[in-house]
């Protein structure tokens, strides 16, 4: 399967087909298109839930690695802790290292744009 080919829609349950239909406004997308939405804005989409957006993904998982795009519902259970798990020790440091700039930033009297302040939320 190629970047470029037509995804293979007719593969899918109607109701993913019907979803991925929509979100490419009655077209069918590419390989690569599909590819590289976002799991996050699937998961937007009506009818595209947890279990159908696996299925969409097996569909397009080596063309994923392909082009360097991570696929989460590639990894086993163990794989997938590991990474959470390392990503909320990542997640732990970098909220740790902002509360320092923020600090340093205001005994400075330096007032942080409006869009740093809502990263305080971490």
């Amino acid at each position: 399967m190629r970047e470029s080919d037509l995804f293979p829609i007719e593969t899918l349950p109607s109701r993913i087909k019907d979803a991925v239909l929509a979100e490419f406004h009655g077209r069918c997308p590419t390989v690569l298109e599909v590819a590289t939405t976002p799991d996050s804005h699937w998961l937007t989409v009506p009818n595209m839930g947890r279990s159908s957006l696996a299925q969409l993904r097996s569909a397009t998982r080596g063309l994923r690695r392909k082009v360097g795009i991570p696929t989460l519902s590639g990894l086993s259970d163990a794989e997938l802790l590991a990474q959470a798990q390392h990503t909320e020790r990542q997640l732990r440091e970098l909220s740790s290292a902002l509360k320092s700039y923020r600090t340093e930033l205001q005994m400075r009297g330096i007032t942080l744009p409006r869009f740093f302040i809502r990263a305080r939320d971490l």
